[in-house]
């Protein structure tokens, strides 16, 4: 995020949100109802809304930051 602010591109800025919640069942579904509690989400800070790929686990968590963290380097 720092080096974001520093390209003046501020509003990609991401956070990492953790699921502390259980999925509550929804008779609407007819397979088993996904439960994603203790996962990891990205998003941003701007529209926390829209999620960054899907959930993870903090293995796949920890694998998409330094995909991140290379790209920037290389990209910025």
């Amino acid at each position: 995020n720092h080096l974001l602010i520093e390209k003046n591109e501020s509003f990609r800025q991401i956070y990492i949100d953790y699921i502390d919640t259980h999925t509550e069942y929804s008779p609407e579904w007819t397979d088993p109802c996904p439960d994603y509690y203790g996962m990891f989400t990205l998003r941003f800070i701007k529209n926390p809304s829209e999620i960054i790929g899907e959930e993870m686990t903090l293995d796949d968590l920890n694998s998409s930051l330094c995909l991140l963290i290379n790209f920037t380097e290389f990209k910025l």
